[in-house]
């Protein structure tokens, strides 16, 4: 009886030890996931905003007037805003420096 008792008791420890480490790597691959979305996301309004400039669906920035917009659907369940500045636009919350490489900058935010 003893022997049993003991076996239920290691069984259950091991248990408990797979549940919890089984656990911990959900939340891991959970969050892994979740920045992937969102990093795609980001990806998808920096292309869009490219492709609009491109092909002059949208107005090119002036110094303190930047263009901002919203794409028109969800990217991964997420909302994608786009702005976009001219170089030398320290406005915030997203500054565009004097010294940036090129004339604009674009600054894509996935939100909820």
């Amino acid at each position: 009886m003893v022997v049993v008792m003991g076996a239920l008791i290691v069984i259950s420890a091991l248990a408990l030890i797979a549940l919890i480490f089984f656990t911990q790597r959900r939340q891991m691959v959970l969050r892994k996931t979740t920045k992937a979305k969102l990093k795609f996301a980001a990806y998808a309004g920096m292309v869009d905003a490219l492709e609009k400039l491109r092909k002059g669906a949208i107005t090119f920035p002036t110094l303190g007037l930047p263009t901002s917009y919203t794409l028109p659907k969800e990217i991964n369940g997420y909302n994608v805003e786009v702005i976009i500045k001219a170089k030398g636009d320290t406005s915030t919350p997203f500054p565009c420096p004097a010294n940036a490489p090129s004339d604009y900058c674009i600054f894509s935010t996935p939100v909820k």
